[in-house]
């Protein structure tokens, strides 16, 4: 592929795109290729910050913080920023909620209620989500309003099993209002969702998590036909928790396969199906993943 290397010294948008895609099913991969693209590019800034965030995703805050502190010793020198203050503006929004997913997962509140409330114009647009959570950090979601408002405000006021049990439901085939035209996710008719809940927990919490977000982590199961995404079959499904915890409060189909290795593979809950159940045989054929395509395209080694 003709790269824009010699177009452009800051970044080659084609190949940095394809990266971003290459994140929504193999993040592992997507980090290895994005370090050497970012070394090779170390201007730019929209590929760093991307970085960052899939270093917090799995757990890894130093090299995301070295990132973060490079970024903000550019924004004091660097010439293009100063040029075009609009780019330095939205530069400092993403490392400042870089920075505020770190301070969350590391426990430093102090640290995460200050930067949250010296930068509210940063935050602004996200998932209204993140503001209840910082509201309940700072003893202001009133426990008397949680049965008036949406699922998640309600279970960051004070989680429920019960409102879990409920909300999963549109996530059931057998759902009367689910779109199927939509290609939201959906479990398969017959998926034995109570049976897989229960077992799930024997590996939550744990170190197999991601930091998926700012206030939660996600888990990965394998269970072969589970479910369609996207009006795909797909053989993983996604729990999702809040961090530190065992509160289940969200858990979907997905076709994402994170690469964990060595240590926080996907958990395969295959043994529990059985005849009937939801499920497709493996063929002999192998496909390759859009991973393997990646690395096939640009001559790459699968480190």
């Amino acid at each position: 592929m003709e790269t824009t290397r010699n177009k452009c010294q800051f970044f080659d948008l084609v190949r940095f795109n394809e990266i971003v895609d290459l994140a929504k099913t193999d993040q592992k991969q997507s980090l290895k290729i994005l370090d050497d693209y970012t070394k090779m590019y170390p201007n730019d800034f929209s590929g760093l910050t991307y970085n960052a965030n899939l270093y917090i995703m799995f757990g890894e805050f130093d090299k995301a913080q070295m990132i973060l502190d490079y970024l903000v010793d550019k924004m004091l020198d660097a010439r293009y920023l100063i040029e075009h203050p609009e780019k330095r503006i939205n530069l400092e929004k993403y490392v400042a909620r870089c920075q505020l997913k770190i301070f969350l997962y590391q426990n430093r509140i102090r640290d995460a209620i200050a930067l949250y409330n010296n930068n509210r114009q940063h935050f602004k647009g996200l998932n209204a989500d993140l503001s209840f959570y910082m509201q309940k950090l700072q003893g202001r979601l009133e426990l008397d309003k949680r049965d008036n408002n949406g699922y998640m405000f309600k279970q960051i006021t004070e989680y429920r099993e019960k409102d879990f049990i409920e909300h999963i439901q549109r996530h059931l085939a057998e759902y009367k209002g689910y779109d199927r035209q939509s290609g939201d996710p959906v479990f398969a008719v017959g998926f034995p969702i109570d049976e897989i809940i229960k077992e799930a927990r024997k590996y939550i919490p744990s170190n197999r998590k991601l930091y998926t977000g700012y206030y939660e982590n996600t888990y990965l199961f394998r269970y072969d036909g589970c479910g369609r995404e996207r009006n795909e079959t797909v053989d993983y499904f996604r729990v999702v928790t809040f961090d530190r915890s065992g509160e289940i409060f969200e858990m979907y189909p997905t076709k994402g396969y994170v690469d964990l290795k060595p240590n926080k593979e996907p958990v395969s809950l295959n043994y529990m199906r059985s005849v009937g159940q939801p499920g497709k045989p493996s063929g002999p054929v192998k496909q390759l993943s859009r991973s393997e395509k990646f690395i096939q395209r640009y001559g790459l080694q699968n480190k």
